[in-house]
């Protein structure tokens, strides 16, 4: 899921999966936060009252749940095969 070289030094990461994802960090209340440690997408899930749900990850752990639509995550286009 990690591309090693620009991760933080965790040997478990291989990319296997052939998604590579780059520690873009986040915006968060206007400041940019995370560069080089970790990556969130949002999903095309909303939450009620201006929030929507976004999948984070770190070297270490890969989590999802709901976050400002004023944040700032990166998006993940896919084209159909």
């Amino acid at each position: 899921i990690l591309t090693p070289q620009y991760w933080p030094v965790n040997s478990s990461n291989t990319n296997e999966s052939g998604f590579t994802a780059l520690p873009s960090g986040f915006r968060v209340n206007g400041s940019f936060s995370s560069a080089g440690n970790a990556a969130s997408f949002w999903t095309g899930t909303s939450a009620p009252s201006g929030f929507s749900w976004a999948y984070s990850l770190t070297n270490v752990s890969l989590y999802s749940g709901t976050y400002s639509r004023a944040d700032g995550r990166s998006v993940r286009c896919v084209k159909d095969q």
